[in-house]
């Protein structure tokens, strides 16, 4: 089953009439928004 990503446009708006599939070559102009966080736990 391949993975669905949304799609942005250059102002942050989604694009509900686009979806993206990883791998698959992204659109000029088309953004798929990537989030890392990181959870540290500082506590001895």
């Amino acid at each position: 089953m391949a993975e669905i990503w949304h799609a942005y446009d250059k102002n942050l708006n989604k694009m509900s009439d686009l979806e993206l599939i990883r791998g698959e070559v992204i659109p000029e102009d088309v953004y798929h928004w990537v989030f890392e966080v990181i959870i540290t736990d500082a506590r001895p």
